[in-house]
């Protein structure tokens, strides 16, 4: 069925409710920008006990993993890690394959 990378976000202290909105914009904007991004879903945090902190997520779905590996170094996606580097503290990624 395909593969999804799951990418957790920790925002840097008192970053902007602007800021964040403007990381998501560019997150679902990257699935125009780069075509082998099937679909990305980014959503409001619910809080949860166990969360451990993290302030949000950004779901991109892939055809396989030959697709995800090609997304990394795509020169769309390099940007879109160096405009948000000042507001992001941590990111934590975690992909699996949907059968």
């Amino acid at each position: 069925m395909g593969i999804y990378h799951i990418v957790l976000i920790k925002f840097t202290a008192g970053t902007a409710d602007e800021e964040i909105e403007r990381w998501k914009e560019a997150a679902l904007g990257l699935q125009e920008k780069i075509p082998v991004i099937k679909k990305v879903e980014v959503g409001k945090k619910i809080p949860h006990p166990f969360d451990q902190g993290w302030d949000n997520a950004v779901i991109f779905h892939f055809g396989g993993v030959d697709e995800m590996q090609s997304y990394f170094p795509h020169h769309e996606h390099i940007a879109y890690q160096k405009a948000f580097s000042s507001i992001i503290q941590d990111r934590l990624c975690f992909d699996f394959d949907v059968e």
